[in-house]
Order: structure tokens, then C-alpha cells, then sequence
């Protein structure tokens, strides 16, 4: 498993506004290039050839005649809303708190965490009623198991906080704000190995070009523009 931050906030490519009902852009699966020059054969982003890391937050490949700069949070942020997506609680692994995480909130937010518990379960995140407006966290998602709890069971309640959500898109809202949590962020070195990790779990889900929030995952630059 990547070593996973709750630090500096991901700095990433210029947005593409958010979308809470997130579509597949880009390429079919296993197909890295959809428009203009294509190579002979499909490309995986493990076959790519791995120069380095730019500035903790980018990182470059390189393959026939073009680079290929990968952001590293948006990338792992959309492994981690496929994974999550996929599971919807069957089969998840959990982590349960060695010290479970008490929280104390608003009236409001505390309703709000209520009403989304089996969700949440559904997401590999146990709550339970902790006495009034207080509740308590017992297990996450192993994936996101050295992330900051308090902090991510905030960054669900902002993304619930609309009156009269639909079931369904609830559920993908507490998965995108879950796996911009827990994703890698930027200003964090990443080993080759955790590189060649993330490139192994890019190949293996359906692929878009953008992460949950929009931004491009990855961008090409031809030879003749460098």
C-alpha cells in the first residue's frame, strides 16, 4: 500500500469543474492514447518507461515519441473511488481503530452521519451513536487506513450537507470525498516501487481520463512540443 498523507493539499492541473456523478472520459480500458497519433498497440501505464518525479507532485514517463506527466493524487484518487465503487461493502477490507475515534458534532451533522450509517458501512466506515450529537468511528477502509479520521469523516459531511440528496448519489458522494482523502497527495516523494504500484492499479480498473473531481489524470506532450 502507498504511504498515504494527510498533509499539503494536492495541487493539481487546472479544474475542470466538479462533477458528482462521475463519467468515463478518455481512452477504453488498457488504451492510454484515444485521439491523433496513436502507437501500433495499446499502451498500460505500467509499460511505460518511468523517468521521475517532478516538483513531489507529478510524475513522467515517457513512451514512443511522447511524455506522458501523471498527477499522482488525481491518478490514486481515482483508484481509490473505482475500488471503492466496486466493493460498495462486499468483500472491502476494514481496519478497525485501535483507539476508535470519538467525535462530538453539531445537531445537524450528527443527523446527517445517522441517516448515512449504512452507507457508510457500505464504504468500510463503522459509526455508531456515542451518546447525544457524539458519535464514534470503529473501523475504515483498510486502503485509507493511516488517514486522518477526523478530518475525512468532516470531508463526507461536506460533501452530504444538501437537503434531499437521492440514495445513489449520496453513495458517490461519500466515495469521491472518501478517496480525495485518502489519496496520495502532492509534495509526497514516492519510491519506484509505489510508482510502479500505482501504475499496476491504474491498469486495473476502468479507466478515465479524469479523477472524481474532474481534473485530468494525465496529460501528453508529443516530442515535437518539448
Amino acid at each position: 500500500r502507498y504511504s498515504l498523507s494527510a498533509g499539503t493539499a494536492a495541487r493539481p492541473f487546472p479544474p475542470a469543474g466538479p462533477i458528482e456523478d462521475v463519467p468515463h472520459f478518455g481512452p477504453a480500458p488498457g488504451e492510454l492514447f484515444a485521439q491523433g497519433e496513436a502507437p501500433h498497440q495499446p499502451l498500460l501505464f505500467s509499460s511505460l518507461d518511468y523517468l521521475g518525479q517532478v516538483d513531489g507532485t507529478y510524475l513522467v514517463f515517457a513512451s514512443s515519441g511522447v511524455m506522458i506527466l501523471l498527477d499522482q493524487h488525481a491518478a490514486h484518487e481515482r483508484v481509490l473511488y473505482e475500488t471503492l465503487k466496486a466493493s460498495k461493502g462486499a468483500g472491502i477490507e476494514v481496519q478497525s481503530l485501535l483507539i476508535p475515534e470519538v467525535l462530538e458534532m453539531s445537531p445537524g451533522d450528527f443527523q446527517r452521519l445517522a441517516a448515512s450509517r449504512d452507507l457508510l458501512l457500505e464504504a468500510g466506515v463503522e459509526v455508531e451513536p456515542f451518546g447525544e450529537n457524539t458519535a464514534v468511528v470503529k473501523s475504515v477502509p483498510a486502503l485509507m487506513g493511516d488517514t486522518d479520521v477526523r478530518a475525512l469523516v468532516r470531508e463526507i459531511l461536506d460533501g452530504i450537507s444538501d437537503s434531499g440528496i437521492p440514495r445513489d448519489e449520496k453513495r458517490n458522494r461519500i466515495f469521491i470525498r472518501m478517496a480525495c482523502r485518502g489519496a496520495i497527495k502532492a509534495n509526497q516523494p514516492l519510491t519506484d516501487e509505489e510508482v510502479k504500484r500505482l501504475c499496476r492499479d491504474l491498469d486495473g480498473i476502468p479507466f478515465a481520463s479524469n479523477c472524481p473531481h474532474g481534473r485530468p489524470v494525465f496529460i501528453e506532450l508529443p516530442a515535437a512540443v518539448i
